[in-house]
């Protein structure tokens, strides 16, 4: 298998490679340990580098030197087309890789730029329950939308010149806690069940003394 060179692969990846930034806002309803119904807004954040080509040992050969994942892509229209491959790099292999092919790429420079600034912002330190949580300043929140609205700009396709701006939408919150009948603390939303169809309309503590109570 042919060993490609840094070199080669900024060149492949100038001419068949990109780097994109997504966005998906999530809002909802959270009980905190006084028993409020608060509102959190939180955005998470996908990024990617990616190669795509037609010829799949070319990408195994720069997976060789570089890592990341293959992947067929969908169903193509037509039916004389070739399969289409491509090669991702997720997560914690996106900056090892844009920083080594960096000093030699022209056309896609300052997507990598700007990915990599992006990154210098996330804790990737691994914990039992998965990566750390942290409560993330609002100026690194502007930042990282700064920089999102930016890599869409040197994405877009066609003549339009005129930059995107705008915000993140979010949507509505969804309620998951109503009171209690009873006592008025907010107790989980329950869906209907087989083994229980009916829905009782008090909290399990007032639930058990009014069970205990016509007992």
């Amino acid at each position: 298998m042919y060993i490609p060179s840094l070199e080669y692969i900024a060149g492949f990846f100038d001419g068949e490679g990109g780097v994109s930034i997504s966005a998906k806002a999530h809002k909802y309803h959270k009980v905190n340990k006084r028993g409020c119904n608060v509102e959190i807004n939180h955005i998470q954040w996908r990024y990617c580098a990616y190669l795509v080509n037609t010829n799949k040992e070319v990408l195994q050969s720069i997976q060789s030197v570089a890592g990341g994942k293959i992947q067929l892509t969908g169903n193509r229209k037509n039916a004389n087309h070739k399969p289409c491959y491509r090669l991702v790099f997720y997560s914690n292999s996106v900056a090892p890789f844009l920083q080594s092919i960096r000093p030699f790429c022209l056309i896609k420079a300052k997507q990598i730029e700007v990915l990599l600034e992006f990154l210098s912002d996330f804790d990737h330190t691994p914990t039992v329950k998965g990566y750390k949580r942290i409560r993330v300043p609002v100026e690194v929140q502007q930042k990282r939308h700064r920089l999102y609205l930016e890599m869409l700009n040197l994405n877009k396709k066609g003549r339009d010149t005129k930059p995107l701006t705008g915000t993140i939408p979010i949507p509505e919150a969804k309620q998951t806690h109503i009171p209690c009948a009873k006592c008025g603390r907010l107790k989980p939303i329950l869906k209907p069940k087989k083994s229980r169809p009916t829905v009782s309309p008090y909290c399990r503590w007032c639930f058990l003394s009014v069970n205990r109570k016509s007992a």
